[in-house]
C-alpha cells in the first residue's frame, strides 16, 4: 500500500476587493475574504482593536466572510481577515496571511 502525503501550502489571499468602504448606518455590509492553501485555510476576523470577532450581536462569520447585520456609526476602523492552515492530526498552525479592509466613513440613514 502506498501512502501519498500532500505538501502543505501556506495560504494565499485570492482576492480582496475594495480595501476602503463607505457604509450607511442601519444597513448591512459584507466583507468577502477568500484564500487558497493546503490544507484548506481556516479564517478569523479581527476588529480595529485587534480582537477576534465572533458570530454574535451585529456580526456573522461564515467561512471567510464577515457580515455586519446592521452598521452603526462607531464601527469605523480597519478590520483584518486572517487565513491560516492547521494540520489536522497535530493542530499545529503552519502558515498565515492577512488582508485588511478599512471602514473610512459611515453615513447616517437617508
Amino acid at each position: 500500500t502506498e501512502i501519498c502525503f500532500l505538501t502543505p501550502e501556506h495560504p494565499k489571499i485570492v482576492a480582496f476587493p475594495d480595501s476602503k468602504k463607505y457604509l450607511t448606518a442601519g444597513y448591512s455590509a459584507v466583507f468577502i475574504c477568500k484564500a487558497t492553501g493546503r490544507p484548506p485555510p481556516k479564517y478569523e476576523w479581527l476588529n480595529p482593536k485587534g480582537t477576534k470577532i465572533t458570530s454574535f450581536g451585529p456580526f456573522q462569520i461564515s467561512g471567510g466572510n464577515l457580515t455586519i447585520k446592521e452598521v452603526t456609526t462607531d464601527m469605523n476602523g480597519t478590520y483584518t481577515c486572517r487565513a491560516y492552515n492547521v494540520i489536522k492530526k497535530t493542530g499545529v498552525q503552519i502558515g498565515e496571511v492577512k488582508a485588511k479592509v478599512a471602514i473610512v466613513a459611515i453615513h447616517g440613514k437617508i
